[in-house]
């Protein structure tokens, strides 16, 4: 499962990489596709959930960092 933080620096990464204007819209497509480009463990279907969990649970990933 992904943490906060990798599903942050994925995000950026995703959003930063294409040209043009920038438009943050995280959908689920964009989700699943960001989830298959990083390798995070969770099946396509599972994406969004895992997303989520990210953001929910007490291990951000970021607890290192002194967050």
């Amino acid at each position: 499962m992904a943490t906060l933080k990798q599903w942050n620096e994925a995000i950026v990464r995703y959003f930063l990489s294409n040209e043009g204007v920038i438009l943050f819209n995280v959908t689920e497509d964009v989700i699943q596709e960001i989830a298959g480009n990083n390798g995070f463990e969770c099946p396509d279907d599972d994406a969004v959930k895992d997303f989520i969990r990210g953001m929910c649970l007490e291990k951000t990933g970021y607890e290192e960092e002194g967050w």
